[in-house]
């Protein structure tokens, strides 16, 4: 986000929390926030539910 604000770079994907600072400084910037609709892939959440413990008795 530094080297976008700083003119380095012409284009960042922005996540939710940037969006706020960005979008409030948009005009003094000089640059514009598109929304470029959604994303196509896939985004996972795991969750270890192994109950397996080593010789110590502690969980892996």
């Amino acid at each position: 986000m530094l080297r976008f604000r700083s003119g380095e770079l012409d284009a960042l994907p922005v996540n939710a929390e940037a969006f706020q600072l960005l979008k409030r400084e948009e005009k003094r910037g000089k640059y514009q926030i598109y929304n470029g609709g959604p994303q196509f892939g896939y985004q996972f959440v795991g969750f270890n539910l192994n109950q397996a413990k080593n010789s110590e008795g502690k969980p892996f």
